[in-house]
């Protein structure tokens, strides 16, 4: 009848049961978290390299040859480190 699944009726309920009608607006579907993302260290270097050199994305390529030679090892899953 209102075009939602009743699981997320009932989702919609809950969150204006305890929030009141502020509960009702749309939220933010983003994770609260990223376990592949790279550390501030590393996000630091490649965002350093891409103001020096206007390099786009092709960056990431450019650390992990700046870590290898470095003896650092690629992380699995994470292509720019």
């Amino acid at each position: 009848m209102i075009g939602v699944c009743l699981r997320h009726f009932y989702r919609i309920v809950k969150r204006f049961r305890e929030e009141g009608i502020p509960g009702l607006r749309l939220k933010s579907t983003r994770p609260k978290k990223s376990p592949n993302q790279a550390p501030k260290r590393e996000e630091d270097q490649i965002t350093a390299v891409r103001k020096r050199t206007g390099f786009g994305s092709n960056v990431a390529a450019l650390v992990n040859e700046s870590n290898q030679r470095e003896g650092k090892e690629k992380r699995g899953g994470i292509n720019c480190l």
